[in-house]
């Protein structure tokens, strides 16, 4: 399984670095959500950033069905907005966030380290789960990371996993009550 990711990954940071290519089928971008499920949240946020600078036409904020390098290629695209492409990127948004696994959700498995190197807060307000609603927010100040899940979702017998932040000393944290707060001194 790492194997067949990983080779995907040299394939995608070949695009990224500029190897030459003619086309994509957005379709990749469920790409997101297994690199955050194989905890390798950093790969995930570079290849959707990646993917973000190819949605056309420009301003229009979302994908066709194929992605052609040069824009202007008289090619087929399918249609646009293409809702599957669509729902694929906002899966991977929400993974970043929560996903479900097992008996349980893993919360923030995505967050790069680029929102937790800045001081500002960000998060996810009432995310609706088979537990019930969430409403998830992290921030750093200092070199001190805080994570807080609120909410009126019942975690199950094991807990809610939340994951550490990127360069966060210690491990992740599995909570059993709401409001729950967890803090992890960072780099």
């Amino acid at each position: 399984l790492r194997n067949t990711f990983d080779r995907y990954w040299t394939f995608a940071q070949g695009r990224m670095k500029g190897e030459p290519w003619e086309a994509f089928t957005p379709y990749e971008l469920r790409h997101v959500g297994a690199f955050i499920r194989l905890q390798q949240p950093q790969r995930a946020y570079e290849l959707l950033q990646w993917f973000r600078q190819f949605q056309r036409p420009e301003g229009w904020h979302h994908w066709a069905e194929v992605v052609w390098h040069d824009p202007k290629t008289p090619k087929f695209i399918g249609d646009m907005p293409h809702t599957w492409v669509g729902s694929d990127y906002l899966n991977s948004i929400l993974s970043m966030f929560a996903y479900d696994h097992a008996e349980t959700l893993v919360l923030f498995a995505g967050v790069p380290r680029e929102w937790t190197d800045t001081q500002e807060n960000f998060g996810i307000e009432n995310l609706h789960t088979r537990f019930g609603t969430l409403t998830l927010s992290m921030h750093r100040e200092g070199k001190t990371v805080t994570a807080r899940v609120t909410g009126d979702a019942v975690p199950p017998e094991a807990g809610f996993i939340v994951r550490k932040p990127p360069r966060a000393a210690g491990e992740d944290v599995t909570i059993h009550t709401l409001p729950a707060e967890v803090s992890w001194a960072v780099e």
